[in-house]
């Protein structure tokens, strides 16, 4: 019964880190996203890394809302409608409305996003943080990768030892 809690916790950690539900469908997002890839690559001349460099959070309002990464490993606050955003490097997130990019800051002065929008996304965004520079809190998906891997660990020595 042990092996079997402890699997199960394990499991769910797991799939806790590793899942991110938008609050659109799928197919929604995955046609934001390409729309997002193909404006940028008109724009800018190159292809978006969503493999590291860009992290898509979804579609909120009725904007494609998305974080690059800077080159810069300095610890970074951006704030917006009184949410301190933080990030371990630098970075910018972006709002795309189908035609137009802006910052998170622009799409916020220009009213395509409202306050409670600009919430839901700190709220993603926080997910992905991994140093609040003020607190020095550590949290989100960080988080909890090393509770699954502790936990993980935890559980292989357990099954190990009752094994012999």
């Amino acid at each position: 019964m042990k092996k079997l809690i402890i699997c199960a916790i394990c499991v769910f950690f797991f799939l806790s880190m590793s899942t991110y539900v938008s609050a659109t469908d799928s197919n929604t997002d995955l046609d934001m996203r390409q729309r997002i890839s193909e404006f940028w690559t008109v724009q800018y001349g190159c292809e978006l890394n969503w493999n590291g460099e860009a992290l898509y959070y979804g579609i909120i309002g009725n904007c494609g809302i998305f974080l690059l990464n800077g080159p810069i490993p300095d610890e970074t606050v951006m704030e917006v409608a009184g949410f301190d955003f933080w990030h371990s490097g630098s970075f910018q997130i972006y709002a795309f409305d189908g035609e137009n990019l802006f910052t998170l800051q622009e799409a916020y002065q220009n009213n395509l996003l409202s306050d409670a929008e600009i919430e839901t996304i700190y709220n993603v965004h926080s997910r992905y943080a991994i140093k609040n520079p003020d607190t020095g809190e550590t949290h989100g998906i960080l988080l909890a990768a090393l509770t699954a891997m502790l936990l993980s660990a935890a559980a292989v020595d357990y099954l190990k030892k009752d094994a012999m």
